[in-house]
């Protein structure tokens, strides 16, 4: 077992307490920014933490039990530098959190071996034709090309429009639904998605990030129609809305360019709105990969899929069906207990 290995196991009150901080129940001082109470009218503790992490109300940093420690001993949260990690692990023996046999000399040790990709699901009844999916999706325009939608996008993401507009071409994450003969399965009420408003649509990978289906997303208010559908007459069990790079880490594609050590991090939120808000705020090649998730779309295959040591970040809404969302990230995350799953910002 590996140094890391074996501090991992540390709770995050344990790391509290031997980092000096304050903790009851389930609160505690900040390690990152000294915070010693939520504000200037709210005296609780500014951090809250449990199973999936810990979240400051002051500075909204956030991670886990090694992060509290490396909050204290380096100043920073951890990111796999080698420096720091070298300086965390003397920190960690000097309080015999750990025992020294991680620094004795030993083989080179490999990379971790990534997990083996999930079996290809088989076809399923609740997503359409593949074929008639792929056709359908080829055919839409560029979202530039549609004003209802660069109009939708423009009212919703402000300054950012643009820029969303753009990733969302380039990496062709998204397209406007064309003028054409559309498939049964994509009427509503007996008329064409186009007429009813939706006018933007999304490509739905499974859990070896490959496209099975698709979402489609309304643009034109005033109706009591849903605000987003998959096809009529299917589901979207088993499949996620992921950025370019998402899609390549549940086929297991790691870049060559990736920085050797550190760990791969997925931004999970609620709907592709939310999705595309963190979409328009990348900005580097190793910002988080993000997915957008729905009832019952993230199963243990797109855990299994994931490379080692991943990090998930759970960021769907704090209400009933958001906690079931994580909930449910959670459970299916239980046959990786190297993935660490955190509820708060990246």
């Amino acid at each position: 077992m590996s140094w890391l290995d074996e501090a991992k196991r540390l709770t995050i009150r344990r790391a509290a307490s031997e980092a000096g901080l304050k903790v009851h129940r389930s609160s505690m001082e900040c390690p990152a920014c000294g915070a010693t109470k939520r504000g200037s009218r709210d005296r609780r503790l500014p951090v809250s933490f449990g199973a999936l992490g810990w979240r400051c109300w002051a500075c909204d940093a956030s991670g886990d039990a090694l992060d509290v420690l490396a909050y204290r001993v380096t100043g920073a949260r951890l990111t796999g530098d080698r420096d720091q990690l070298d300086r965390l692990r003397q920190d960690l023996e000097g309080r015999g959190l750990i025992s020294e046999q991680g620094t004795r000399p030993s083989r080179p040790s490999r990379a971790p071996t990534r997990p083996e990709p999930p079996p290809e699901p088989e076809p399923s009844e609740s997503w359409p034709p593949l074929d008639e999916i792929l056709d359908f999706y080829r055919s839409g325009l560029k979202v530039s090309d549609d004003d209802q939608v660069v109009s939708f996008l423009q009212g919703r993401y402000h300054q950012h429009a643009d820029r969303l507009i753009a990733m969302l071409e380039h990496l062709d994450l998204a397209r406007a639904i064309p003028d054409r003969a559309h498939p049964k399965w994509a009427r509503l009420g007996g008329r064409r998605w186009r007429e009813q408003g939706y006018r933007l649509m999304f490509p739905l990978v499974d859990a070896g990030g490959i496209v099975r289906s698709l979402r489609v997303r309304r643009t034109s208010a005033g109706t009591d129609l849903p605000k987003a559908i998959p096809p009529v007459g299917y589901g979207v069990r088993g499949l996620v809305l992921a950025c370019d790079r998402a899609a390549a880490l549940l086929r297991s594609e790691v870049p060559e360019w990736w920085p050797e050590g550190r760990r791969h991090r997925l931004v999970i939120v609620e709907g592709e709105t939310d999705w595309m808000t963190w979409l328009s705020q990348r900005r580097e090649d190793t910002d988080p990969a993000l997915v957008a998730l729905y009832s019952g779309s993230w199963l243990p295959a797109h855990s299994s899929a994931l490379p080692h040591g991943s990090i998930l970040h759970i960021r769907t809404d704090h209400d009933n069906a958001g906690h079931r969302y994580a909930e449910g990230i959670m459970r299916a995350s239980r046959r990786r207990p190297d993935l660490a799953l955190l509820r708060g910002a990246p």
